[in-house]
């Protein structure tokens, strides 16, 4: 399953429902277009109702389970990153980032024991990446004692890249 596949159908979706859209298509390359779609902000400028169907499409077509979102701003293509699960290091950044309000720049050279983000926030992030992509970090007790003082952000976003 291909992201850009899926961009591009979301795009035809979009393009038949907009006649703004319908007219970049027209006039736009594919690439250029592919990249509108995919920078569009899924839940700002994609109706609920639309997003529901393609989010339900997608995980019916797909096998995919359900799970809360790891963005919380999400851009057309990290919202199906999201939704197949198909996760780069970046994303995984991006939604710290997101999250956190704070650049993804600290993210890049921050370890988890700098006490950048406090340690409830860092686990509630934890377990949203442990439900989009299936893997686990968390102990028992849902607490990340045995990673903080080994592993940096950068490290974290490794280990829950899927793609």
């Amino acid at each position: 399953m291909k992201v850009s596949l899926i961009l591009k159908y979301v795009g035809n979706k979009l393009a038949k429902k907009e006649p703004m859209i319908a007219d970049a298509k027209k006039g736009w390359s594919e690439e250029d277009f592919l990249n509108f779609i995919a920078e569009c902000k899924a839940l700002r400028e994609f109706e609920p109702e639309f997003r529901a169907d393609i989010e339900a499409t997608l995980r019916k077509r797909f096998n995919l389970p359900a799970h809360k979102s790891i963005f919380y701003n999400p851009t057309a293509e990290q919202w199906i990153k999201d939704i197949t699960g198909q996760l780069t290091e970046d994303d995984i950044l991006d939604a710290l980032s997101q999250m956190s309000g704070l650049s993804r720049s600290v993210f890049e050279k921050a370890r988890l024991s700098d006490n950048t983000l406090y340690l409830p926030f860092i686990e509630d992030m934890v377990e949203l990446f442990e439900g989009a992509t299936g893997k686990k970090m968390l102990d028992e007790d849902g607490h990340l004692w045995d990673f903080l003082e080994k592993y940096s952000y950068r490290e974290l976003a490794h280990f829950f890249a899927t793609a």
